[in-house]
């Protein structure tokens, strides 16, 4: 066996494999044969492993750590061989006497079979580690270029190389500040310096920088660079208004450009943003950057008025959405024909300031000059260029002086409980209905008349004539109530006011829910009707009492609209459908009145129940903004029902009502002052908005009372079932054995040719046509 050794190793060609750390290498010749003969004879064993013997590798050498020669006493020391990272081969100081004070380390060699556990091959790299008890050190890497070959390698380590062996950063064998461990792990060199500054992953980040941040060396994990538009600053345009919010970029290392995306729907309602712009590259990463919008709201005063003299006059505007920036200054001019400086009126400020909130007001003082006789004079008050703010459509605002005694204006207040609201519940106390009456006449007395309300609202207070409607509310059952109340000054000038109330079996229990999505949960807002809408607080995300939804599924879309400082609730209809909503379907009408039979008709974009009070002028024309549930059909009309007789009717126009129709967008319609407001119905546009004239034709309670109501909607055209058509007289088949016949045969064989004979000269156009049919 020593003979065949002898000659084995005699005819392998040594190599010398480069890569050794802080060691001496030197090949074995003919003169060192005999030694590393003993120790193949020592190690024969191993040799037979291989099912066909191949000649394997030896490895062997002293070992000095901080210069001081390790012996075979030192036996918690092990040289250990690994293949990607697996051990294949180790040796221990001491295990064999006849080593002495050396390690010895078999290479087991297979190139026929298929790869084994712990045999390497040619082009294999292997790695040689230093283990003491916990300490570990990385001292070679060597590459099986050969078979069959003895290679000395003398370790000479230092104590600083040696680190606990669950600590990754202690090996560095190229110093690039990525450790060995890492390197391996990533298919990178540990012993190639120049790979940390490389991007493996190319996600624009080098492999050093990535294993400092704790990144993904093989994984692209750097989100895009996105740069978002700048501040910008625009003017609303109505409640919400469409906004272009500029050009922006994104871009990703790997990827490429990207298009980022800003948050939201792209309406915004007056106030100050932060929009999100995103962008995803491929793996998902998210790069984000910021905006700042800001959207200056609109401005309208109130109502115009007839004051009298000696009135003290509010003269208010209010915004449309809060502010972007506070405060909002309103300049004004003031003309008209009545004079200035204490004459007729005395006015002390020029301008309006709102520091928070929505509204904002200034005083005038109209004087009594004791002057009788005189024509009616005006106060104009004519609205500047706002601070952060942008003119709307009511720009102007004009008290009327008279020395006509003017009708009192009134107003119902409903409270239950000391709460106010129109929401009232049974066992919960009395309900108390008081009439706030506005006489700019102070000299004027009025009187009440109630009895036009509900024969069931009886008055328990022992006064039926004065200011207050109290009711039991024990003595009445769950459901609608209407309150009517005719006030008449001492002058002989009257008012009619009505009221809707809802009265509960018991109050709904509330939780922690946000029904409305206002940000405030059902249990701390409550059920009651603070704003005087018929809609609970809990189901109502809108303060502002010339707003209302449309939609009760949606709190910042579909939003009716009426003009500044006029109020908007629901109807008898609406509240006694109960969804908290101006908008109900036919099948809801006919739930309500059963006797309306008019399933033909069809309203897609919604019938809507509403009233509007408060008006300043009995008679006049107000406009209404009705978002529509689906967009207007061709041939549509605006269609009402009057509740009296169950009747349909179409809307009128005249110079006091008109119907016009803007083009807007699903759930967001413009000011009723925008130019893209047209007259008549257009098909495809999402927005109605209504003139009607108080006691008009198309005001639905028929009285000039300042109070409009209108049941309606845009209707699609009735379409009239035809008979259905005669079926045509079918020809008789004919059987396939009739082509036998002479005429029946004749006839098919030349239907046949005449059809070849068209797919032969048509073919081109058949198979190349580039028409779809």
């Amino acid at each position: 066996m020593a003979l065949v050794l002898l000659i084995f190793f005699y005819t392998f060609k040594p190599t010398v494999i480069q890569g050794i750390k802080a060691m001496t290498m030197k090949q074995i010749n003919v003169f060192t044969l005999t030694k590393c003969l003993m120790v193949c004879l020592l190690l024969q064993t191993n040799f037979t492993q291989a099912e066909i013997p191949e000649p394997d590798n030896l490895f062997y050498g002293s070992i000095s750590l901080d210069s001081l020669l390790l012996t075979s006493t030192d036996t918690h020391v092990t040289i250990v061989v690994k293949n990607n990272g697996e051990e294949i081969a180790s040796y221990r100081l001491g295990d064999n006497p006849i080593i002495e004070n050396r390690y010895v380390l078999n290479i087991l060699i297979d190139s026929l079979n298929a790869r084994t556990e712990k045999i390497a091959r040619i082009g294999d790299t292997l790695t040689l580690h230093y283990h003491s008890g916990s300490l570990v050190s990385k001292v070679g890497e060597m590459v099986i270029e050969e078979q069959g070959v003895a290679t000395e390698f003398n370790i000479s380590l230092l104590s600083s190389d040696l680190h606990e062996e669950d600590d990754l950063t202690a090996n560095d064998s190229d110093g690039d500040g990525i450790p060995d461990e890492v390197e391996l792990a990533n298919g990178l060199n540990p012993f190639d310096a120049s790979d940390a500054l490389l991007d493996s992953d190319g996600d624009g980040i080098d492999n050093l920088s990535e294993f400092l941040a704790g990144t993904d060396i093989q994984k692209d994990e750097q989100p895009p660079l996105v740069i978002a538009p700048g501040t910008l600053v625009v003017s609303a345009t109505g409640l919400y208004t469409p906004i272009n919010l500029g050009v922006s970029a994104a871009f990703d290392q790997k990827d490429g450009e990207l298009t980022p995306l800003p948050d939201g729907n792209g309406f915004y309602a007056p106030g100050k943003y932060t929009v999100t712009w995103t962008s995803s590259d491929a793996e998902g990463n998210q790069g984000i950057d910021t905006q700042i919008l800001m959207v200056n709201p609109l401005v309208n005063f109130y109502a115009n008025k007839l004051v009298a003299e000696g009135e003290r006059v509010n003269v208010t505007v209010e915004l449309n959405g809060y502010a972007a920036k506070y405060p909002v200054t309103i300049p004004f001019v003031v003309t008209g024909t009545a004079e200035a400086n204490g004459i007729d009126y005395t006015l002390i400020e020029s301008q309006i300031e709102i520091d928070s909130g929505l509204v904002g007001s200034t005083e005038l003082l109209v004087v009594d000059d004791m002057i009788s006789g005189e024509n009616i004079e005006s106060i104009i008050f004519t609205m500047g260029t706002p601070i952060n703010a942008v003119v709307g459509n009511k720009n102007t605002f004009v008290a009327s002086i008279t020395e006509e005694n003017i009708v009192p204006r009134v107003k119902l207040v409903v409270e239950q409980d000391n709460q106010k609201t129109n929401i009232v519940v049974i066992g919960m106390g009395n309900i108390n209905v008081t009439a706030v009456v506005e006489d700019p006449n102070i000299q004027d007395t009025h009187s009440y008349d109630w009895s036009l309300s509900d024969s069931n609202l009886v008055d328990v207070d022992g006064d039926t004539l004065n200011s207050i409607l109290a009711v039991d509310s024990t003595a009445l059952t769950a459901g609608i109530y209407k309150i009517s109340l005719l006030v008449t000054d001492s002058e002989g000038n009257n008012t009619n006011v009505e009221h809707y109330i809802e009265l509960l079996q018991e109050a709904p229990l509330l939780t922690d829910v946000d029904s409305d999505g206002d940000g405030v949960a059902d249990n701390i807002e409550g059920f009651h009707d603070s704003d005087g809408d018929g809609i609970a607080q809990y189901m109502d995300a809108i303060a502002q009492i010339h707003l209302m939804r449309a939609n009760s599924q949606v709190s910042n879309a579909y939003i009716m609209e009426t003009e500044i400082g006029l109020q908007i609730s629901l109807n008898e209809v609406s509240l006694n459908v109960g969804n908290s909503s101006p908008s109900i379907s036919m099948a809801e009408l006919q739930t309500v009145f059963p006797n309306l039979q008019e399933e033909s008709r069809v309203f897609n974009g919604g019938i809507f129940d509403f009233r509007v009070s408060g008006i300043s002028e009995s008679g006049a024309s107000i406009k209404i903004i009705i978002p529509q549930l689906a967009a207007i059909p061709d041939e549509a009309t605006y269609t009402k029902l009057h509740i009296e007789d169950l009747s349909w009717h179409q809307f009128v126009e005249d110079n006091k009502n008109i119907l016009y129709s803007a083009p807007g967008a699903i759930g967001f319609c413009p000011a009723s002052n925008d130019s893209s407001y047209v007259e008549g119905l257009v098909a495809g546009y999402w927005c109605v908005m209504l003139e009607i004239e108080d006691g008009g034709v198309n005001d639905a309670d028929g009285k000039a009372n300042k109070t409009v109501v209108d049941p309606g909607g845009v209707q699609s055209p009735i379409v009239t079932e035809a008979p259905p058509p005669t079926p045509p007289t079918p020809e008789p088949s004919i059987p396939i054995e009739s082509s036998k016949s002479s005429s029946g045969g004749s006839f098919d064989f030349g239907l046949l040719f005449l059809l070849a004979l068209f797919f032969t000269c048509n073919r081109r156009i058949l198979f190349r046509s580039k028409v779809v049919i």
